[in-house]
């Protein structure tokens, strides 16, 4: 697995990532590992389309990032920081990211085929080998 140069993407078997295509984890300010639920949505329903969950869930997670990003940044192994990005991405959520959030809960809320399961249920790390398998065929 490899990060391209700003170590926003992390794609599969030494390959640089595409601008524009995540892996199964990005890694936010340098950082900060983030699984990506809304790829691993995306494949394990065959929806890769702008209309499908995948997409959603992605929306919502770009805006609350973009409007958490500047004023919540999270320094490694800083946990109260952490904790106020969270804080930050709910606010978020109910405010200037309500439509996407909307969009993506009521997906996740409806009937997500069983293949999807692999994406939500587990340990980080059970999820993590999970996502990796599905995005890399590992």
């Amino acid at each position: 697995m490899t990060a391209n140069e700003n170590g926003t993407r992390v794609s599969c078997d030494n390959q640089e990532p595409a601008p524009s295509v995540y892996g199964p984890m990005v890694v936010r300010e340098g950082s900060l590992l983030e699984l990506n639920l809304s790829g691993c949505i995306a494949h394990a329903t065959s929806n890769v389309s702008a209309a499908g969950c995948g997409a959603k869930l992605q929306a919502q997670r770009e805006c609350t990032n973009t409007a958490c990003a500047a004023n919540c940044p999270v320094p490694k192994n800083d946990s109260k920081a952490l904790n106020a990005r969270r804080e930050c991405f709910a606010e978020a959520d109910n405010d200037a990211c309500a439509s996407h959030n909307d969009a993506a809960t009521r997906c996740l809320e409806g009937d997500l085929p069983d293949a999807a399961t692999v994406c939500v249920e587990g340990t980080f790390e059970e999820r993590a080998k999970a996502y990796v398998a599905l995005f890399c065929g590992k």
